[in-house]
């Protein structure tokens, strides 16, 4: 991105919650390829996409540490819940511990697996769906997560 568009936003921006900024900086501290993480600029993007629609369910695919999970949360509707698929078993526990420090654990279902084999099995309609996944499957996540929006 170009360096004066990219401060242009940031100076525009809201600034970052000192908990997803805590999220980030120990997803960097702890794990590896902490570039997959949201960072403050596309999760305020997601977060004012979820106010805008306030959906009742929102899917996500990928919730790495749980950043977007987060940001999207934020914008459900009373009752709205967000269902979170990650591959990766390890990541769960840490995730759960953000979800619960930014009080939106009540709202997030997390599903450890594959994705391609869970979304099939879900019988809900969603209003939000969020790919963030692994990018060599983004075609088989868009086919399957257009049948359920």
């Amino acid at each position: 991105m170009n360096r004066r568009l990219e401060q242009y936003i940031r100076d525009h921006s809201t600034a970052e919650d000192p908990l997803l900024e805590d999220l980030f900086r120990q997803t960097h501290i702890r794990f590896v390829n902490p570039n997959m993480s949201t960072g403050h600029l596309q999760g305020k993007f997601l977060e004012m996409i979820s106010l805008m629609i306030n959906p009742q369910n929102i899917l996500e695919i990928g919730t790495y540490t749980g950043y977007s999970a987060i940001c999207l949360a934020r914008g459900l509707r009373k009752g709205g819940r967000l269902f979170t698929i990650e591959i990766n078993d390890e990541l769960s526990d840490f995730a759960h511990s953000y979800f619960v420090k930014a009080g939106v654990d009540t709202v997030i279902s997390q599903i450890t697996g594959n994705a391609i084999d869970i979304i099939p099995t879900m019988n809900i309609k969603f209003d939000l769906v969020f790919i963030d996944g692994d990018k060599r499957e983004y075609s088989e996540y868009f086919r399957l997560a257009k049948a359920k929006v």
